[in-house]
């Protein structure tokens, strides 16, 4: 977007030589599209269709293998699937076309985002299903409405009960799953894991026994922070409400304590749920 204000007959190689390999020298300018250009490059990740692989995806190492010194070669490249609509290929004869301004009137960016995520994961078709995100909305508007209803600043010291470790043990693991899934692309293992699986877990914790307002707290705190790069919007709303000050966008990401892990625990309550 910086070239446009360039005078076009000094557009030539020496520009390019210095805006993309850093050699000679250039003017404020030319200076200010070097900045632009390292803030992007390298890139992380390319994600792209899987038909892509043997044209556009492999031109893209070839042609910067070809033109950049290594530390601007691609990080990494994905490849996914080809979206279908309930079961079906999209296609405009069938009538099962969506743009996403067309879905946006219907659903929420959030509720999309998470809906296209649960459809599938890696090299898989994912299948986008209009009664599933029916049921997402349904269940991101209860998790909203019980987290500001239910997060209570809570300075007690109480001791946790065996039912509260054996809730924090599950706590723990799912959160560690669900990073190692985010950090290996797999964002449907992720959310099931970082959503569904924590929101189960709660659900067996409060039906055990009594709550302690402290680790519901915590609870609240790690589920909204993990739900955050899934469904931005109503995360950074929540964050809010929750009595934070700054964006949840700039909050650390939780860590899992694997010491608070404990499979003894585990078992013991697989067996008295049996």
């Amino acid at each position: 977007h910086l070239i446009k204000n360039y005078p076009e007959e000094k557009i030539n190689d020496k520009y390019f030589d210095f805006v993309f390999l850093g050699k000679g020298k250039g003017d404020k300018k030319m200076e200010s599209m070097k900045k632009e250009f390292e803030y992007w490059y390298p890139f992380d990740v390319r994600s792209s269709g899987k038909d892509l692989v043997q044209n556009h995806l492999s031109f893209c190492l070839f042609n910067h293998v070809a033109i950049f010194p290594e530390k601007y070669w691609p990080k990494a490249i994905s490849a996914n699937g080809w979206l279908l609509v309930n079961g079906e290929k999209m296609s405009k004869s069938k009538g099962n076309f969506f743009t996403i301004r067309d879905l946006l009137k219907e659903y929420s960016a959030d509720v999309l985002r998470a809906s296209l995520i649960l459809g599938g994961e890696g090299m898989d078709d994912p299948n986008f299903d209009l009664k599933n995100s029916w049921i997402v909305k349904q269940k991101i508007e209860k998790w909203y409405d019980f987290a500001v209803e239910n997060y209570k600043k809570s300075n007690s010291k109480q001791e946790f009960s065996k039912n509260d470790e054996i809730f924090l043990s599950y706590l723990n693991k799912y959160l560690k799953q669900g990073t190692e899934a985010m950090e290996s692309m797999l964002f449907r293992t992720a959310f099931d894991r970082l959503f569904y699986q924590l929101q189960r877990i709660f659900k067996n914790y409060a039906n055990y026994g009594k709550i302690n307002q402290k680790l519901l707290n915590e609870f609240i705190e790690i589920q909204t922070k993990v739900l955050s790069p899934f469904c931005p919007h109503v995360t950074e709303e929540l964050w809010e409400k929750l009595g934070n000050k700054k964006f949840i966008s700039l909050e650390k990401w939780p860590v899992a304590d694997e010491s608070k892990i404990n499979e003894k625990f585990e078992q013991q309550d697989k067996a008295v749920d049996r």
